[in-house]
């Protein structure tokens, strides 16, 4: 399933790689008000795709990823690095998995940040 799930965020990401304004988290598979493990991996991999096809999208343009309002998203740890000038927009609820054991696991051992941005300039949250 996870992988149809990656096949389906490439193919959308490419789409919106010429995209610019707000890139809302649903339009790259995010599913609201679902704590299952399945959910929690595809709803980090569809930030994942956002945020990717906002960094492909006119550098000069609008940049903004939007979590939409009245809707929680439960999420594994995501990432994100290289990109100017992004927006993101948390209207909506972002929680961490309650499913700790299965965390990314940084180099020493230890569970990922929920969120990580590296080599972000100009980020507004």
């Amino acid at each position: 399933m996870i992988q149809k799930i990656r096949q389906s965020l490439v193919s959308l990401s490419v789409l919106a790689a010429s995209a610019s304004g707000r890139l809302d988290i649903r339009d790259f598979g995010a599913v609201a008000d679902d704590d299952s493990l399945a959910v929690e991996q595809a709803n980090a991999l569809a930030f994942n795709a956002t945020f990717e096809a906002v960094k492909n999208a006119d550098p000069d343009g609008d940049r903004e990823v939007y979590v939409p309002a009245g809707m929680t998203f439960n999420i594994m740890p995501i990432w994100f690095s290289y990109i100017t000038n992004l927006t993101l927009t948390i209207d909506g609820t972002l929680k961490a998995s309650k499913n700790h054991q299965d965390w990314t696991l940084d180099e020493r051992g230890r569970a990922a940040n929920l969120i990580d941005f590296s080599y972000v300039d100009g980020l507004k949250i």
